[in-house]
């Protein structure tokens, strides 16, 4: 497959002028896809929006450092060049860095305090650059490394086949681990890193060592017949700092589970639904009261008050070895035929993070139950 990496080139301009074009014609001498601020037209939309949208879709980083430090970005204290840097860095974004020889002896402050974050955590050239040439030879040897050793997604042409192999590697880009075509899947291939079958929910969430997150309809079937109590109430006592957060749909406005149960195909059981659902929140609440005050507060009950996409589960979401667990809800789809996808964190997957963060917006929209309690006789 024809791959073309977008890098992204990020620098002071004026004086660097000649620079960036040799690193440009370099790139696309690699037959890839230079950006950078020379892209940018007039628009009504806000600079530096524009310039983490061209990050976000690049699959390198390239940072060129002379003797400026840069125009300074509103009121931050912080110069366009710094800014980009410090976004792309928290992204995960594979950075590669280049400082002129000269950069040593300034006496900007500014500057000399930017290339020391630089030199902690980016990836930098062997040496420093000294001309026009020599950058360009840098940035071409770094590149052609940063292609066979760190592969990213790319792009290709619409119209081009995706071989298997390549397949693969952007589902291991992204961080994908397991694709279930349907419910009876979770039972048959759902795994442990070490390969142990993790069957039902209660297997699943037992693997967590830091942090449990469940957004979902409903969860009465899950607290009634799995025991998942039991489990919540021994990872608390087994881990001073395990947090966990269960959110439910509101059942306590019939327009999110009418929605619902058109979704689902089940219009039959809208009263059903909102009884399972209110009788979930009452059972976790009744549990979340019985537990010692030192477990009680890394307990949280909350409903969400907005028709979800797709059920989750977040399992230590902010370690390396993080897991997010989504089922997948088609129009009508009896449940039986549903289908889910996990992805884990493996520290640099946008799309992990992005998914990740969206449902921590929800978790924290949601409603806490102890807020409504009194007022719904729970």
């Amino acid at each position: 497959m024809n791959k073309k990496y977008q890098i992204f080139i990020s620098s002071t301009f004026k004086d660097l002028e000649e620079e960036r074009s040799r690193v440009i014609q370099t790139i696309l001498e690699l037959k890839h896809i230079p950006i950078g601020m020379e892209a940018f037209t007039a628009t009504s939309e806000e600079q530096m929006n524009l310039i983490k949208k061209a990050i976000d879709l690049s699959d390198y980083y390239i940072l060129i450092i002379k003797e400026r430090y840069g125009s300074e970005y509103g009121n931050t204290g912080l110069s366009f060049t710094e800014i980009e840097y410090d976004y792309a860095l928290s992204i995960d974004k594979p950075i590669l860095s280049f400082i002129h020889s000269k950069t040593n002896s300034t006496e900007n402050e500014s500057l000399k305090r930017f290339v020391e974050k630089v030199r902690s955590n980016g990836k930098m050239a062997s040496a420093p650059w000294t001309d026009g040439g020599d950058l360009a030879a840098k940035v071409s040897t770094s590149l052609s490394n940063e292609f066979l050793n760190n592969k990213q997604i790319g792009w290709v042409r619409a119209d081009e086949p995706i071989l298997a192999e390549d397949l693969a590697s952007q589902l291991s880009t992204i961080g994908l681990s397991a694709f279930y075509t349907k419910r009876a899947d979770f039972d048959k291939f759902r795994k442990s890193d070490n390969g142990h079958p993790l069957e039902k929910l209660r297997d699943y969430l037992s693997i967590a060592q830091k942090s449990i997150k469940v957004v979902v309809f409903t969860f009465a079937q899950g607290v009634v017949f799995e025991n998942l109590c039991e489990l919540f109430e021994e990872k608390l006592n087994s881990f001073v700092d395990f947090n966990i957060v269960i959110s439910l749909l509101n059942p306590y406005d019939p327009l999110y589970y009418s929605s619902c149960c058109l979704t689902h195909n089940r219009k039959d059981k809208f009263d059903f639904l909102i009884s399972e659902a209110k009788q979930s929140l009452i059972l976790l609440r009744e549990f979340r009261n019985s537990l010692q005050p030192q477990n009680k507060e890394r307990f949280t009950v909350k409903f969400h008050n907005t028709a979800l996409f797709s059920p989750a589960v977040l399992i230590d979401e902010d370690n390396d070895n993080g897991r997010l667990q989504i089922e997948i809800h088609p129009y009508k789809v009896v449940v039986e035929d549903r289908f889910a996808f996990e992805i884990k964190n493996g520290g640099n997957s946008v799309f992990y993070n992005r998914l990740k963060d969206s449902y921590n917006k929800l978790l924290s929209d949601a409603t806490d139950i102890d807020k409504i309690a009194e007022s719904k006789n729970l």
